[in-house]
């Protein structure tokens, strides 16, 4: 998917720095706010529309920190990408990181606090994430499914309605750890080369048969708490919507190409927000 929108994005410098930025990827961040907004059912769209300016300039620059840091890996397993193919250089490439952050802080100062809090968040996550926390198994996945998921549609939630829900924070909180899962995927299509350069994942520690596995593990306890809370609160539909996804899931982990798995689980979690998204609405 990636290696397709960056041959697409590749005729200019500035669609060069989209693709960069891979704002397709921030769709889903999106997605969680969107989720917040239909479950409070609360669209207030200026305010859906600061959240969504702070949630893009964070995750964007954050995609641009981790190329960078990740140029080496990148160089061989990814030669397509803006800074391995030298479309665009790491000096470019960090200048536009900061202004990417400075607009989100700026954009989060008009939202007020909360607004203020998200924008910190996600730029303490994003650096956190692609400087350390992206090199230690399980860790990383769960950090960026809980530091961009789980923040965003809480945070999104309070500067929406100014109040927060239990139910609310359980549900995403159990949706986030099924997502974590999914989104482990993508150590196993980088496996090879992070290898080589010593970079600790769930796939180089355990290797990819035993590390996928363990994903399968995941999702199945993660998407089996899921339903079973919403089963309690009487939620029937989403359960049902839950043990469709578990099925899907792990019968997309026993595809032997895994840059087809993390790709497909994407797809997924686009899917299942979207579903999510109508059932509250």
């Amino acid at each position: 998917m990636e290696e397709f929108f960056s041959e697409k994005l590749s005729k200019n410098k500035i669609l060069s720095f989209i693709d960069l930025m891979r704002p397709w990827n921030s769709l889903i961040y999106f997605l969680a706010l969107f989720y917040a907004a239909a479950f409070a059912q609360e669209f207030d769209w200026s305010k859906i529309a600061i959240s969504a300016a702070i949630i893009f300039s964070m995750y964007s620059a954050g995609a641009i920190l981790n190329d960078i840091i990740d140029y080496k890996i990148d160089k061989k397993s990814m030669p397509y990408r803006p800074l391995t193919s030298g479309r665009i250089s790491i000096h470019e490439a960090k200048r536009v990181m900061y202004i990417l952050w400075s607009s989100g802080l700026v954009v989060g100062v008009m939202g007020g606090f909360w607004g203020i809090m998200l924008a910190l968040s996600l730029l303490i996550i994003g650096i956190s994430y692609s400087l350390w926390l992206a090199r230690i198994p399980f860790v990383g996945p769960i950090t960026l499914a809980y530091g961009s998921f789980f923040v965003t549609g809480v945070l999104g939630l309070i500067i929406l309605t100014e109040q927060i829900s239990f139910q609310f924070i359980v549900n995403l909180f159990l949706l986030t750890l099924f997502i974590s899962a999914l989104i482990s995927t993508k150590d196993f299509k980088d496996a090879k080369y992070d290898a080589v350069y010593g970079k600790k994942t769930l796939a180089t520690k355990y290797g990819t048969k035993k590390g996928m596995r363990i994903v399968r593990k995941w999702i199945l306890s993660s998407g089996f708490l899921l339903g079973l809370f919403t089963l309690i609160i009487n939620q029937h539909v989403i359960s049902l919507v839950s043990l469709l996804f578990i099925i899907l899931a792990l019968i997309i982990t026993w595809q032997k190409n895994y840059t087809k798995v993390y790709a497909y689980e994407r797809i997924l979690i686009i899917l299942l927000f979207l579903i999510l998204f109508v059932i509250f609405l």
